[in-house]
């Protein structure tokens, strides 16, 4: 028994059946490709194909092909991937897959909550002077403000910190950060009013309150002198540092211009309400250097209080300059003496750096902070004057050890009369001509004027 022909792969849906008689003649009328087969041998080959079927099919049935209905079908091709068609007798078997279908609409995930506000940043001092103001001023604000606030602890050598939202400055600093822009403006800020009634603006002390801060507290440059060697006359004021015949002995001097020239120019005579258009001349600078050439034989040059006190200890010097806080326990204690007469105070003022991301809060702080019950409460735990009236006149007795504190304070209203205001405009302007001034001073110019060495005209060669 012959096998049945193959077929070639046609689009039928089943392509694994056998061929009638009529269609192989077809299919070998189709696979005639050099015309050389005839029509005769076609016949032989039906006949032949005839003859080898069995008796039982001698009369065979044409077999068609089979088409299985459409519930029968298995087809290569899942159904939910084949395109519906519209008519279904003419569906194609190679229905190009649907489209994926399209993803769900993705719900976009809530934005997490906002990080907690940062606390306000406060930048204070070291010290005597920090640790009063964390128990007279910080300790309680942390109570009384609806906010928190954290501290950033600073030094002499790092004036401010830009990564504060309030700062506490000296006068120089404030007035070149104002007008660099460094430094917030606080017009209109709400300060409280005077311990006594007085508005705000009137219970400040004049220069206290300007564009970008509200002042604080005071130190002034002073004069002090060792009891033990003036027992039986004692200098106070001064002029008496110019008389080295009546009060004998070295004078330590710091060498810092402003201060410096401010207190020998109001040693010479020079009224407090004129020191600054004195300074402002050529001859209120040259009458400065005149009476400090005569001191030069007396004078020792340092570099700061610290070590101008350490002169008198060691007897080195009789009378030095200094700053008030530093000498406040040895007044206390009555080793030293000081001299009020012509001090020059200057003082510190709260102040906003213009980055601050807190300025609301900024101010809130300053207004509380400089509130005249607060500023009275440190400057009983330590003897710096507070920039308003009624807190020196609140700050009467130190809180520990219980001495009257109004001989101590640069702003109380008796020492107010005596001392002037360091002027930081002035000295932004002239500073570097004392200063130079001063340097050559100290390497042996008379009077700070460089006059340079003549010189020698050569001998003429005899002819």
């Amino acid at each position: 028994m012959r096998p049945p022909l193959t077929t070639a792969t046609t689009n039928a849906p089943d392509n694994n059946h056998s061929l009638s008689p009529e269609d192989a003649c077809v299919y070998q009328r189709q696979r005639t490709t050099s015309g050389t087969i005839q029509k005769t041998t076609v016949l032989a080959v039906l006949l032949a194909a005839l003859t080898a079927v069995p008796a039982s099919a001698q009369t065979p049935q044409v077999q068609k092909p089979q088409v299985q209905a459409p519930q029968a079908q298995t087809p290569q091709i899942q159904a939910p991937q084949i395109r519906a068609p519209e008519t279904p007798s003419t569906a194609p078997a190679h229905a190009t897959p649907a489209s994926p279908p399209a993803p769900a609409p993705t719900i976009a995930a809530a934005p997490p909550p906002p990080p907690p506000p940062e606390d306000l940043r406060i930048a204070t001092w070291d010290g005597a002077y920090g640790k009063a103001q964390q128990q007279a001023i910080l300790e309680p604000l942390r109570k009384q403000l609806g906010f928190p606030f954290k501290t950033l602890a600073r030094s002499p050598s790092s004036p401010h910190s830009d990564q504060a939202d309030v700062v506490e400055v000296d006068q120089a600093t404030l007035r070149k950060g104002c007008s660099s822009g460094r430094f917030a403006r606080l017009g209109g800020i709400a300060l409280a009013a005077g311990g006594n009634g007085a508005s705000a603006s009137d219970d400040f002390i004049p220069g206290a309150l300007t564009d970008c801060g509200v002042g604080t507290f005071a130190w002034s440059s002073v004069i002090v002198f060792d009891v033990t060697k003036f027992e039986k006359r004692e200098p106070d004021s001064l002029n008496d540092i110019l008389n080295t015949k009546r009060y004998p002995g070295k004078r330590a001097l710091i060498v810092n211009p402003p201060y410096l020239m401010s207190m020998l120019a109001l040693a010479t005579g020079v009224a407090r309400t004129e020191l600054y258009q004195v300074l402002d001349t050529r001859k209120g600078a040259d009458d400065v250097f005149a009476a400090l050439e005569k001191l030069r034989p007396h004078i020792i040059w340092v570099d700061g209080s610290k070590t101008a006190i350490a002169m008198l200890d060691s007897g080195k010097a009789t009378i030095s300059m200094s700053f008030s806080g530093r000498t406040f326990r040895r007044a206390v204690a009555g080793s030293i003496k000081t001299i009020w007469d012509g001090h020059v105070y200057d003082f510190a003022s709260w102040a906003v750096p213009a980055g601050s991301r807190h300025t609301d809060q900024a101010r809130q702080f300053i207004a509380a902070a400089t509130a005249p019950a607060l500023l009275a409460a440190q400057a009983r735990q330590w003897p710096y004057g507070p920039m308003r009236k009624s807190s020196a006149a609140l700050a009467d007795r130190h809180a520990l050890i219980d001495i009257p504190l109004a001989q101590h304070l640069p702003t109380a209203a008796s020492r107010l009369a005596q001392g002037v205001i360091y002027d930081a405009a002035f000295w932004a302007r002239n500073e570097a001509y004392y200063r130079k001034r001063l340097d050559a001073f100290r390497e042996g110019f008379a009077d700070g004027v460089r006059v340079p060495a003549p010189v020698q005209a050569p001998l003429r060669k005899r002819t």
